[in-house]
């Protein structure tokens, strides 16, 4: 007789393990695993813009940095210009407060007009300035008329011009006209009696200062009448002076 299987190990020997499938998940790619081609370029962006702001700051910079030494350089012009013109008002006040002024004090006759004589005048200088008034010099014409003479010029053969002199400050100068003073005749002096015409001395003085500037001082007297036993001219044309 066969075998008989003992212990159950038969029924186990001829049992058969059941298959199981085991489903592997797909594999799953993480977002880590790979680059993130948009990150990269949003960063690229983001530097590209930090970038350029940077530039743009730096030229915003610079445009106020040039502007600053623009104003800058247009205030030390404006300060040097100020220092100048401050300093020649205080030099050009300066010479006016202490330059020499000559004007004609009077002009008087030294004796009565008398028939077929040539009157003789003199004339007072002043300097009112500070310091003293040097190459003085008087150049006048004298005549007679209704009107006083015309403008004179240095070159008419009857006008005079004196010797210069100096005239200190605060002094004054007598002085006699060198030009060709005419002789009167009877129907003259009748005539500057009876005031139908006047007798005239009409000119300039021209001076230095201590500076070295030139000037000049017009001057026109007169006399009729009456006025001429007074011996004093009075003035008959408004004096200038530079």
């Amino acid at each position: 007789m066969p075998d008989e299987p003992t212990g159950g190990q038969g029924e186990g020997a001829h049992q058969q393990v059941p298959e199981r499938s085991v489903e592997i998940p797909p594999r799953i790619e993480s977002d880590l695993s790979k680059p993130n081609d948009n990150a990269a370029s949003d960063n690229k962006d983001r530097c590209d813009e930090t970038t350029n702001e940077l530039v743009r700051v730096e030229k915003a910079q610079l445009k106020i940095n040039t502007r600053l030494v623009k104003i800058t350089a247009i205030a030390v012009v404006a300060s040097i210009v100020s220092v100048v013109v401050t300093t020649w008002l205080s030099q050009r006040n300066a010479r006016i407060d202490q330059r020499a002024w000559v004007t004609v004090s009077s002009v008087y006759f030294e004796r009565v007009i008398a028939i077929n004589e040539a009157p003789k005048i003199a004339m007072i200088l002043s300097n009112s300035g500070k310091t003293p008034a040097l190459d003085v010099q008087i150049v006048g014409q004298c005549g007679y008329g209704t009107s006083p003479p015309a403008a004179i010029s240095r070159d008419d053969p009857t006008k005079g011009v004196s010797t210069p002199s100096v005239i200190g400050p605060g002094e004054k100068m007598t002085t006699r006209p060198h030009s060709q003073v005419p002789v009167l005749s009877a129907e003259v002096v009748q005539a500057l009696r009876n005031s139908s015409i006047r007798f005239f001395i009409k000119g300039w003085i021209s001076y230095r200062d201590i500076f070295g500037k030139a000037h000049m001082t017009t001057f026109c007297f007169a006399v009729d009448g009456k006025e001429m036993d007074e011996l004093l001219m009075e003035t008959c044309e408004t004096t200038t002076a530079d």
